[in-house]
């Protein structure tokens, strides 16, 4: 089960920790940051997604069950403002999302 609010919790998180990191460190280049969803369960299992609908999470009936899920690249540097930084984890999150039929919003 693929939980659409922490997966987009999660971009925010490790795109903010690649700008912090790569400023800490002195960095004056781009990372590139690679997100995916990934299962421990044994292939050929296929995520399911919920996010919140009226107040309880559910799996909405137009969600696609890819049976790849594809990786999402993300650039970051140390001289993002914060703004530029919101909006690479809104491309990332919709990135990931999109392949489950889904429109997302963080």
């Amino acid at each position: 089960m693929v939980d659409a609010d922490v997966t987009g919790a999660a971009c925010r998180d490790a795109l903010a920790l690649a700008r912090e990191l790569g400023r800490r460190l002195g960095v004056d280049s781009t990372a590139h940051v690679t997100a995916t969803i990934t299962t421990a369960e044994p292939a050929p299992l296929t995520p399911d997604i919920t996010e919140h609908v009226v107040g309880y999470k559910d799996t909405p009936d137009h969600a696609r069950r890819p049976r790849r899920i594809q990786p999402v690249t993300a650039l970051v540097t140390p001289a993002d403002t914060d703004d530029v930084l919101r909006e690479s984890a809104q491309e990332t999150f919709t990135d990931l999302m999109n392949q489950f039929g889904l429109t997302a919003h963080l």
